[in-house]
């Protein structure tokens, strides 16, 4: 069974300081993605505002890609 995985901070878990820190311009979002999705996850998602940053993704199963 596949297992999404997810990580995440918003207003709710974390101050302004902290979710100024972990915002990503688009350029970075794709290199964290590709950086990501390359080494540990087979589908990856990151998304970025000004209040939260989310990422979601698949862990790659051995032997499936």
């Amino acid at each position: 069974m596949l297992q999404l995985q997810s990580i995440g901070i918003s207003p709710n878990t974390a101050g302004v300081e902290v979710r100024e820190r972990m915002w990503f311009t688009p350029e970075e979002a794709r290199a964290a993605l590709q950086r990501l999705a390359g080494e540990h996850f087979g589908e990856a998602v990151l998304l970025s505002t000004c209040n939260r940053t989310e990422f979601y993704g698949m862990p790659r199963r051995q032997g499936m890609d």
